[in-house]
């Protein structure tokens, strides 16, 4: 992957995982419901997963490093769980993408995650590999998400062990409340297509999945159709967020209550920004509260805690 951030971003995040990615064919009305104004589902490109327009993204998080605007990298969590994505374009810019739908997750520290969107629930989850000779073997992933209220996302998969292709890509995701809010996505995948049904692949021995998440329920009904099963023994990431201008200090804008032509919400600054902004506004006070775009912002002295999970999907 190439070392030089985008254009106007900033590396945030590295990850590796193991993954596995079901995608399905659903009801694009029953879809629709779930996804933001201007957005309107749409359906996968050419290739071993073409039609589908929802995909169930089983992640082992195995490794994830922090890289904040400073220049310091900090060691993350290890985490386990699963992430909801459709196939989305805008139908007034003509952008099209992957929508985060809803994170799954096991570690407390990935929520309510970088998309304000992810849920905490318990995984059990197996992976593993049976292998008798110098063949490729069978493979075996089971997982359980299952919810506070006991609700859950089930899968179990069994299936003969073929040749990964490596395939670098970089994409731009959205998710969650924010229209606006994006990352980019620059990562070096090992995928296993197991089976697909545009591609005549099928080397699936046994596969079942259940859903009773409420929230899905609707678009799993019963008429979804799998469309294809990918197995990806390595995924690494890389993340990029996009820079957003320095803030500036005017006789018509107090520090702690910036112009909203900015655009800056306080959990998207930088320590650098932070600090002199606040040094900027000290009148003798050394501890006062405000609220900036819905943020909590503590000031004691030039001490100033208000941020964003960096924890990523």
């Amino acid at each position: 992957m190439s070392k030089a951030a985008p254009p106007g971003t900033r590396h945030t995040e590295s990850d590796v995982e193991r993954r596995v990615q079901v995608a399905f064919l659903v009801t694009a009305e029953k879809l629709q419901n779930l996804l933001p104004a201007n957005w309107r589902s749409a359906s996968l490109s050419p290739g071993p997963s073409e039609g589908a327009n929802l995909m169930i993204a089983f992640r082992n998080r195995l490794q994830v490093t922090h890289h904040d605007a400073e220049g310091t990298h900090r060691a993350g969590e290890q985490d386990r769980g699963a992430v909801l994505l459709a196939a989305v374009k805008n139908y007034e810019t003509q952008e099209s993408g992957v929508w985060v739908l809803r994170s799954l997750a096991a570690s407390p520290a990935s929520v309510p995650g970088p998309y304000h969107n992810s849920k905490l629930v318990t995984v059990h989850m197996e992976q593993r590999m049976e292998t008798y000779d110098h063949g490729n073997g069978v493979g075996v992933e089971r997982w359980q998400v299952e919810d506070e209220g006991g609700q859950e996302l089930s899968m179990y998969l069994r299936y003969g062990i073929g040749m990964p292709v490596r395939t670098i890509g970089e994409s731009k995701v959205r998710g969650g409340p924010d229209p606006d809010f994006s990352r980019i996505y620059r990562t070096d995948r090992g995928i296993d297509v197991v089976r697909s049904l545009p591609n005549a692949v099928d080397r699936v021995e046994e596969f079942n999945f259940r859903n009773t998440l409420s929230e899905f329920k609707e678009i799993f009904d019963g008429s979804e159709q799998v469309v294809s099963i990918s197995v990806e023994p390595w995924y690494m990431r890389q993340v990029f967020l996009y820079q957003k201008a320095r803030p500036h200090i005017s006789s018509r804008m107090h520090p702690l209550n910036p112009d909203p032509e900015y655009g800056i919400p306080l959990d998207r600054w930088t320590p650098s920004q932070l600090h002199a902004v606040v040094g900027a506004s000290r009148s003798g006070s050394t501890s006062r509260r405000a609220r900036v775009y819905g943020a909590d912002l503590s000031v004691h002295g030039l001490v100033v805690t208000a941020g964003r999970s960096a924890t990523g999907e």
